[in-house]
């Protein structure tokens, strides 16, 4: 498989998963957005139950999607039709506990905020946000866990972070620009973040074309950041690695602090 085709490949895959992820943000805001009843400890249920079939329906679907797409690269990469693997479970995929309880905890947040004095208006749009940030990571984690499955399925052994800027108005992360110049073992979950949209290419038989498709990007970025403050903020950014005890591993820069545990009001419970 040579660089163009790979990209190509790639694309379509990019391409879908956009597709997967607004049908899934659209119907996940849907459900949050006017709902009123944060004090009321059954329907707070019903809703999380409702948005856990929206999510995990979601990452179903990614999980497919993601098997897919590794097939394809590593059929044209070694020259033969290699076989689906079984998909991951999406249920399993947050640790220590369920999408259900998970969900659940933006009325958690609300009525935390409501405590604080925020105005409810504030506290409901906070919710809506929160919602949505956690229906992208988990179809983040659902392709993360089922790249990993697909390509030791396979016997891959290394794979290469891809940044995807077109999926980025705003501009690619600057961490994952960091990070896009490593190289993983399938042994290893990709560390994410909070609206993290890299993908993973592998790597086989020294063919390596997630170097050459990340290599292109960043010179473009660099090149429109041009002789600036971004283009030196892009270059100097570092990052870190740790583990979030639900999600897994994450990308983070190392000059945020991010609290744990022991910080965590006692509202929140």
């Amino acid at each position: 498989m040579d660089n163009a085709r790979a990209s190509a490949v790639l694309d379509a895959y990019t391409a879908s998963e956009q597709l997967i992820a607004e049908r899934v943000e659209t119907a996940v805001l849907e459900r949050v957005t006017g709902f009123g009843d944060w004090y009321n400890h059954d329907a707070v249920t019903a809703l999380a139950t409702q948005l856990t079939a929206l999510v995990e329906s979601g990452q179903r679907n990614e999980t497919a999607l993601t098997d897919a797409y590794l097939q394809r690269i590593i059929a044209e990469t070694i020259g033969t039709e290699v076989g689906s693997t079984a998909l991951v479970d999406p249920a399993t995929l947050r640790q220590g506990t369920t999408h259900v309880g998970a969900y659940t905890r933006l009325a958690n947040q609300y009525r935390w905020q409501i405590s604080l004095g925020i105005a409810a208006s504030a506290a409901a749009s906070a919710a809506v946000n929160r919602a949505r940030t956690m229906a992208k990571t988990d179809l983040r984690m659902a392709a993360r866990a089922q790249a990993r499955k697909t390509l030791s399925n396979k016997g891959v052994k290394l794979y290469r972070r891809v940044i995807r800027p077109e999926l980025s108005p705003k501009g690619v992360c600057g961490i994952c620009l960091a990070a896009s110049d490593r190289i993983y073992f399938v042994g290893d979950l990709l560390p994410i973040h909070n609206g993290c949209k890299c993908a993973v290419m592998p790597i086989i038989n020294g063919k390596d074309p997630g170097r050459f498709l990340t290599r292109g990007d960043l010179d473009r970025l660099y090149a429109d950041a041009g002789d600036s403050t971004e283009r030196w903020a892009l270059f100097n950014q570092r990052y870190e690695i740790t583990e979030h005890g639900e999600i897994g591993p994450m990308l983070v820069d190392p000059k945020h602090h991010f609290r744990g545990p022991d910080e965590v009001p006692m509202a929140l419970e």
